[in-house]
């Protein structure tokens, strides 16, 4: 299988809704920003989805903005309509994807409902945060597994031990024995909460006490660090509730491990599929394509992680409370998970996944499921995920051939490419013949699907309820 570049994407393709929103209005609606065909786009969904848009700082809402999501919404409902008539709903890959989302929006619930109103966050600590979110520091630690390996060490450092002999003694990783225990330069945004908040208060070559993460304990000693000239007090003004918004993300996760730290989860491992998909995971995250890349492409006939994993998505990995889990289930789940926890190893993914799957039954104790919130963004994201699909049917039906690669290499379609043996750039051609392919056959099926209906737009509808957002916030960038 040859690898596919994401070159053609829509400007708002991170709308896939993975990050939790409950702030907006729940309440049913049946008036429409947009319909056709008895199809409608209520104002409670664009407002869902639009809010995901808009809380990227390098978004600005504005007139134009607002009606271009407007149609790439309705393309995109268009073509997931496509794929339920072709039956693609009906794929293992979608019903995977389906409910792997909905354990993540349970999980968000229950944050919403449970974790959130716990969370300290003031201005002070916003405008702290916003000044470190414009440095990035050169961090070393040194990890223990439990308190009393890192109070040891600690206290030996404060009596004069040496910083690298204790890495050379603490660490199995060759290179991180040789730095010692080097993490580079890091951003807040990196970290967990109570690592970030040690690193970036910490005065170079200070060694600090012992942070708990949810990895183990570490000591950290910041090396040098550098901060950006543009950092700017209108922009703080300007990008406050995101700050806030990302700082009640990490505190999150600490109270989530809390919480889920006081629940009895009775875990039965399978050890030999338990063996196999970590070996797979960790051979996968050593590849050339990034950690936090999704398990599945979304352009090919198949799925993009390792395929031997795939193949064994109906394989018991565990037991929880009696309930089997695949490795299906798993492998579904990742693209749910911070980068830094995909990017540890199998076992620090696998704790998260548990982790955010009690927190899911807990919201299913409670009721959450049939939060509207709930329903709204679930069906915001199975219909993402269903015009990832119909795409996908789209360029498989128009594959690039052989014999198509071999001639833009004849002809020289890149230039100077023929200095170079065909085989070594076969590959490069091919990628390239499909980002050209991809660039051009989908937006032609999306406007073949929108010549065959009548679509009507309620643009001051569509205004008003973003502005009402915008006034219920209190915030002059709806954010």
């Amino acid at each position: 299988m040859h690898p596919v570049s994401k070159m053609y994407k829509p400007l708002f393709i991170l709308i896939i809704l993975a990050s939790g929103f409950w702030s907006c209005q729940s309440d049913p609606d049946t008036r429409w920003v947009a319909r056709f065909n008895g199809v409608v786009i209520t104002p409670v969904e664009f407002k869902n989805a639009y809010y995901q848009v808009i809380r990227q700082p390098q978004i600005y809402d504005g007139a134009e903005t607002r009606e271009r999501f407007l149609d790439e919404l309705i393309n995109r409902r268009l073509l997931a309509n496509e794929a339920e008539i072709s039956q693609l709903d009906t794929t293992e890959e979608f019903q995977f994807k389906k409910e792997a989302f909905l354990i993540s929006c349970l999980k968000d619930a229950h944050y919403e409902a449970f974790i959130k109103p716990q969370l300290q966050i003031n201005d002070s600590l916003v405008a702290e945060v916003h000044a470190y979110l414009s440095q990035d520091r050169h961090i070393q630690h040194l990890f223990y597994r439990d308190s009393l390996a890192a109070r040891t060490a600690y206290y030996a450092l404060q009596e004069g031990a040496d910083w690298d002999s204790l890495a050379r003694v603490t660490f199995e990783n060759e290179q991180l024995k040789d730095s010692g225990g080097d993490l580079g330069w890091v951003t807040w945004e990196e970290m967990q909460y109570e690592m970030a908040m040690t690193a970036f208060r910490l005065p170079v070559d200070q060694i600090s006490p012992p942070v708990r993460t949810t990895f183990g304990y570490h000591l950290l000693k910041v090396k040098n660090f550098h901060i950006s000239p543009f950092h700017d007090p209108v922009e703080f003004a300007r990008q406050r509730d995101h700050v806030s918004y990302l700082i009640g993300l990490k505190q999150g996760e600490v109270k989530a491990k809390e919480y889920i730290d006081r629940m009895s989860l009775q875990v039965e491992l399978n050890p030999e599929v338990v063996q196999f998909t970590a070996t797979q995971y960790n051979e996968f995250l050593n590849r050339e394509k990034t950690p936090e890349v999704e398990m599945y492409s979304e352009d090919t006939e198949e799925p993009g992680a390792d395929v031997s994993m795939w193949e064994r998505r109906h394989d018991r990995l565990l037991t929880v409370n009696g309930e089997a889990i695949t490795v299906g289930e798993f492998i579904s789940y990742l693209p749910f998970l911070p980068a830094e926890v995909i990017r540890a190893d199998f076992k620090v993914a696998m704790d998260y996944f548990l982790r955010d799957r009690g927190l899911a039954q807990e919201a299913i104790v409670d009721g959450l499921k049939e939060d509207p919130q709930v329903q709204v963004r679930s069906k915001l994201y199975n219909e993402f995920q269903l015009h990832l699909l119909a795409r996908r049917q789209i360029m498989s039906e128009n594959p690039v051939t052989p014999e198509a690669v071999r001639l833009a290499y004849e002809n020289e379609l890149v230039p100077k490419i023929q200095t170079h043996p065909f085989e070594e750039v076969e590959s490069i051609l091919f990628d390239y013949l499909n980002d050209i392919r991809r660039a051009t056959l989908v937006p032609q099926a999306i406007a073949g699907l929108r010549e065959k209906v009548t679509i009507e737009k309620n643009l001051d509808l569509m205004h008003e309820t973003i502005d009402n957002l915008y006034i219920r916030n209190g915030s002059d960038n709806g954010v």
